[in-house]
């Protein structure tokens, strides 16, 4: 499968939207999920945010931020966040589509769009940024032997993924890679995903429908911010 072919595949299997999702207010953020694949298995670019940023440093992340005055859109403030963080460039991906918004902590709404990687590339991270970055198979996002979670508020679980070989994994972001992998490896997670999206109930249910399921819980509001 060529470089077109598998950009196809991502993009259907993802049912990738070519426009990007809308902003909703003053706090939008545009964030970038870069894919490659080596071999048959699809990795994901992930970074870890810099010790010395005042939110959330050495997180787990990937490249983005907020919406900015001039940004057209957000899939260009995706790509202008990767660009200022890790030095990625247009011409190093091919732009696929976005997936629908996640709600994050503190009522930051993350619009998430996907590319994918077509030609070498040599991170260099903005250290006021990002501390250092990696690639990560996604299929294990799927390892329920790495994997925990917990509920909070109203019928939402946070993940968290304790890797030996990778830093620690969690919240919205592994929630985002687990969507992800359960779209595109097109099998269901041997774990609940939320209270109301178990094991028993995913059986009965296509990898799209828990995909769907994921995207109308994960875009509400949550009614503690806090957590």
């Amino acid at each position: 499968m060529n470089v077109e072919e598998t950009c196809e595949e991502v993009r259907k299997l993802l049912r990738l939207t070519k426009e990007p999702s809308q902003p909703r207010g003053d706090k939008d953020a545009g964030v970038l999920i870069l894919l490659r694949k080596i071999g048959s298995e699809f990795e994901v670019f992930l970074c870890v945010r810099a010790m010395t940023l005042r939110k959330h440093p050495g997180e787990v992340c990937f490249p983005g931020g907020m919406m900015d005055e001039n940004d057209i859109d957000l899939q260009q403030t995706a790509m202008r966040e990767a660009e200022e963080e890790v030095g990625l460039r247009s011409e190093d991906c091919v732009l696929l589509g976005s997936l629908p918004s996640f709600m994050a902590r503190f009522g930051i709404l993350i619009h998430p769009t996907v590319a994918f990687l077509t030609r070498d590339f040599k991170p260099i991270p903005n250290p006021e940024e990002v501390s250092s970055t990696f690639w990560f198979p996604l299929r294990r996002f799927l390892d329920e032997n790495e994997h925990v979670s917990f509920p909070i508020d109203d019928g939402y679980s946070v993940h968290s993924y304790h890797f030996t070989d990778a830093p620690h994994t969690f919240g919205v972001t592994a929630l985002m890679c687990l969507t992800v992998s359960i779209g595109l490896c097109q099998t269901r997670p041997p774990f609940d995903v939320f209270p109301s999206i178990t094991v028993h109930q995913m059986q009965s249910l296509s990898p799209e429908d828990v995909m769907d399921r994921i995207f109308g819980k994960a875009s509400s509001r949550f009614k503690n911010s806090k957590l």
